[in-house]
């Protein structure tokens, strides 16, 4: 596993309200209706990318479907680093 997306699955883990093992989530893991991550925690999530990443998601950017997954994760920080 990559750095980037290793520091993703952290993240995750450290937000998830339930038991998660990194190394059972998949790039398609849902992290809303899977792990239960609720609309708070994907608040603190995206706040902890964003400290991480060192970038700032855009207001238009912050729905659950964009973080929905970690492939979707990647992909959003992705498309936000390359601005």
């Amino acid at each position: 596993m990559d750095e980037f997306k290793s520091k993703i699955v952290n993240l995750v883990v450290s937000c998830s309200e339930l038991e998660v093992d990194e190394k059972q989530l998949t790039d398609d893991t849902n992290l809303i209706m899977e792990l239960g991550i609720d609309s708070l925690k994907l608040v603190e999530f995206i706040v902890e990318i964003e400290t991480t990443f060192g970038i700032s998601v855009p207001d238009e950017m912050m729905i659950g479907e964009n973080f929905s997954t970690i492939k979707k994760t990647m992909e959003t920080i992705g498309v936000i680093i390359k601005k």
